[in-house]
């Protein structure tokens, strides 16, 4: 007679001294098979955000800038509410060594995946036996969905507050304040590292051990963390959409999360998943009866934590970046579920351990494996030419307006200037604020010597921001080629200009140009000394 579903757990662990060897092994395999498959990612270029986080990012670039790390959003000045001050720390570390050259980044993403699936199969290990969580550990190190938060260097954030989170974990029952110290370093690692206290609620709560107030420190934590967020550490307010709207949408994005875990072929950095304004979509409906459904799976199995455990773990990650309680930056993102991902792979582990023949499962292990393995190789390689990338994704239908901008700036890079305005002046209408296109227009403006256009747009963009570095230094650039302004007034631009955006390095290039130009040596020096040294 079949064993049923809930007692198909194997919780032992061996006493047996050899064990040891068994558990340094598996830590061996899952950084082995986890480096293979994140290997080819290794030489490709920066991409998307990767160049405002680490090529343009001054703060990276020295250590006497520390003060910014912990004062400013993730993008400075503003234009971001990411608060990551660990994300900028690990990049300034790299690019100490690294300089510009991606593979450090590369390897700081990888390392810190890997270390991420280790501590998930030491954890685990301590709820399922070492099979079922040595198994799980590596098929969510391979899972494809994973190389948004991976393969693109500037998703660090994701596996570095993991990480921080898991050994947080790990120290609870060992040493209650390094637990602590650990949590805080995860909280200035992400915002989602909000949520490691209710995972370590369901992990003390799975293993039957005792939940105290010892406890209590983190939740303190966390809820002073996100009062600060809201109020001295908000750098800027995101829309906030009715609540219905919001709850429409979560449940749409439930059933396409589902979707992607389990086929995850097509898969894209930015999606056009708007809002929903009304119960009428079949998305939302499939979404809501499944997530109703799974409700009553809770309860038929409601004396089995460890058949409730991995669910509750993922839906607490869901709920968090679904935007249901909390505004998020977009509605569906494929790293958004790094940290939860673990939860359904049990499943789909514990499923697999229930089929009999044995080499019918050893078969299915391997295919899995070997389908995600291999489809995670292929995303990696997406990745490795920007351009092909962004009209690869343009292909397959997600027209995202942050596509088009990366794409535009990607001909930029290459110096294809004509293609690159061509794209900005497409995609001018779709934005908002259009700080970012009405720059992205002028650069290319005045690098195809459209100086007028250029001009005009540059003012555009200073009604919107006036202080803008980029803007401020085409205007003087313009007036200073030109002879059109007085030299007095060109200078007085760049020092506002330098005021106001200290670390914007073109306008003390510029400005020493000016005044060496205009026989003021010692002023000159001065300002090209200051570029060198931010550089």
């Amino acid at each position: 007679m079949n064993k049923p579903f809930s007692e198909m757990i194997d919780t032992q662990t061996s006493p047996n001294p050899t064990y040891e060897v068994g558990k340094w092994g598996k830590f061996f395999l899952i950084f082995l098979i986890t480096f293979l498959v994140y290997f080819n990612s290794i030489f490709n270029p920066f991409i998307w955000d990767d160049f405002s986080l680490i090529v343009n990012n001054p703060y990276i670039k020295s250590f006497k800038n520390f003060k910014f790390y912990f004062t400013t959003d993730l993008f400075r000045g503003g234009s971001s509410n990411f608060y990551r001050p660990l994300q900028t720390i690990s990049y300034a570390i790299i690019y100490k060594i690294f300089k510009l050259n991606p593979v450090g980044y590369h390897l700081l993403n990888i390392f810190l995946h890997i270390s991420c699936a280790i501590l998930i199969f030491i954890l685990l290990k301590e709820i399922y036996g070492e099979k079922i969580s040595f198994l799980v550990s590596i098929l969510w190190a391979i899972h494809p969905i994973n190389t948004e938060a991976i393969t693109y260097i500037s998703g660090t954030a994701d596996p570095l507050f993991l990480f921080f989170g898991l050994i947080s974990i790990y120290f609870y029952k060992k040493n209650l304040l390094i637990s602590l110290l650990f949590y805080s370093i995860s909280l200035l690692s992400k915002e989602m590292a909000i949520i490691i206290p209710l995972f370590l609620l369901l992990y003390l709560w799975v293993k039957n051990e005792k939940i105290d107030k010892k406890i209590i420190p983190f939740f303190i934590m966390a809820i002073s963390y996100g009062i600060l967020r809201l109020t001295i550490l908000s750098f800027k307010k995101l829309e906030t959409n009715p609540f219905m709207s919001r709850f429409y949408t979560t449940f749409k994005s439930y059933i396409f999360y589902f979707y992607l875990i389990i086929f995850p072929l097509i898969l894209s950095m930015a999606r056009a998943f708007p809002y929903l304004n009304t119960p009428i979509d079949i998305y939302f409906l499939s979404g809501f009866f499944l997530f109703l459904f799974s409700l009553y799976l809770i309860w038929k199995f409601k004396n089995s934590k460890k058949i409730i455990f991995p669910y509750l773990f993922y839906l607490t990650n869901f709920f968090a970046i679904s935007g249901l309680f909390i505004n998020v930056n977009a509605t569906i993102s494929e790293h958004f579920i790094y940290s939860g991902l673990s939860g359904i792979l049990i499943y789909f582990v514990l499923l697999i351990e229930k089929i009999k023949s044995k080499n019918l499962k050893i078969l299915i292990i391997f295919l899995v494996f070997l389908l995600y393995g291999v489809r995670t190789i292929f995303r990696n390689y997406d990745w490795y030419d920007p351009i092909k990338f962004y009209e690869k994704s343009i292909e397959y239908g997600f027209k995202h307006k942050k596509i088009y901008y990366n794409l535009a700036y990607s001909y930029f890079a290459k110096g294809k200037y004509k293609k690159a305005l061509e794209i900005f002046k497409i995609i001018e209408p779709l934005y908002k604020n259009k700080k970012l296109v009405y720059n992205g227009i002028s650069v290319c403006l005045y690098n195809l010597g459209r100086y007028e256009e250029a001009e005009k747009y540059c003012k555009k963009n200073l009604e919107i921001e006036p202080y803008d570095p980029v803007s401020l230094t085409i205007l003087a650039t313009i007036y200073y080629n030109k002879k059109e302004r007085p030299i007095s007034e060109i200078i007085n631009l760049l020092k506002i200009c330098i005021e106001k955006n200290p670390a914007y390095r073109e306008a003390y290039i510029l400005l020493g140009r000016i005044f060496f130009e205009n026989g003021n040596f010692k002023e000159s020096e001065k300002f090209l000394k200051i570029s060198v040294l931010m550089n």
